[in-house]
């Protein structure tokens, strides 16, 4: 495993990850493995919101897209685009 991405598979409740890189990707793991049309995807997502972002005179730090079972966090950093694929977290039960 490459060191310097180790963090992300610390991160709770993660099924999986990916690490972009000028389009391309560079790591991925997981649940991810081998994803390249699912970066393709979040690329043209993230083009899309570019003119939203010099509209409002804000970029974004992180996005997130969720369906029922999972949901998946963008993030970027510098020249990086990490996306983590993640199980939504459990709702504790009360009991009285």
């Amino acid at each position: 495993m490459d060191s310097s991405f180790a963090f992300l598979s610390r991160i709770p409740d993660q099924t999986g990850y990916m690490v972009i890189s000028d389009g391309a990707v560079i790591k991925s793991e997981g649940d991810l493995t081998n994803h390249d049309t699912l970066a393709s995807s979040i690329m043209k997502i993230l083009r899309i919101g570019a003119p939203l972002t010099s509209s409002i005179g804000e970029s974004f730090e992180s996005l997130t897209i969720a369906f029922s079972d999972y949901f998946f966090t963008i993030s970027l950093s510098g020249p990086l685009t990490f996306i983590v694929k993640r199980k939504p977290a459990a709702t504790p039960i009360e009991t009285k």
